[in-house]
């Protein structure tokens, strides 16, 4: 019509796709929140114009895609539009993707940093039950095989309080209800 083009109407419409994907989907909060915030400096709009057309421009919008595969491409987007900030949007994904999806595991584009004894560690906090009843005291009249169902521990290079990138990863807990179906609570030890 005289007011829009098809492409001004097309580039709005796959904007709101970006909307409706990594905003209204709130899988990607601490993610979004600093790309909108810190790197685009308040202009969500912008922020989201250019994921819509990097989104474009590597044919994303032709095929369906999984919750990794939406990861991976903040991940990608990140590396060209800011790598500065790669390392730290890195960091706030797997974050994003911890507190989402309460697998355990990281899609396999998101590094991770858990040491070779990551599961021997685990097993002493969780069987350590000054640690539990002032960390997690909700669990701390379980047995640590019932703590284990509702614990992840990964290791980030993120100070969460700050949302600063971190030299070395640290120990970051991730407790889940009993269903493992929502977060409940991130701690992180005193950095």
């Amino acid at each position: 019509n005289n007011v829009i083009s098809f492409a001004e109407l097309d580039r709005l419409h796959m904007i709101e796709e970006m909307l409706v994907r990594f905003y209204n989907s709130r899988h990607f909060k601490a993610t979004i929140e600093h790309l909108t915030q810190k790197t685009y400096q308040g202009d969500a709009f912008q922020c989201f114009a250019d994921l819509a057309k990097s989104w474009r421009e590597n044919n994303y919008h032709l095929r369906q895609h999984s919750k990794e595969a939406e990861y991976r491409f903040l991940l990608k987007f990140a590396e060209h539009c800011c790598p500065k900030e790669h390392l730290l949007i890195q960091e706030l994904l797997k974050l994003d993707y911890l507190s989402s999806f309460p697998t355990g595991r990281l899609p396999y584009a998101l590094e991770s940093f858990n040491p070779e004894d990551y599961s021997d560690r685990l097993y002493r906090f969780l069987k350590d039950d000054q640690f539990m009843t002032l960390h997690f005291p909700q669990l701390a009249h379980v047995s640590p095989r019932q703590r284990r169902r509702r614990i992840h521990l990964e290791w980030l290079k993120l100070d969460i309080a700050q949302g600063n990138y971190l030299p070395s990863a640290v120990p970051t807990f991730f407790l889940y209800d009993s269903s493992r179906k929502e977060l409940e609570y991130i701690y992180q030890p005193d950095l």
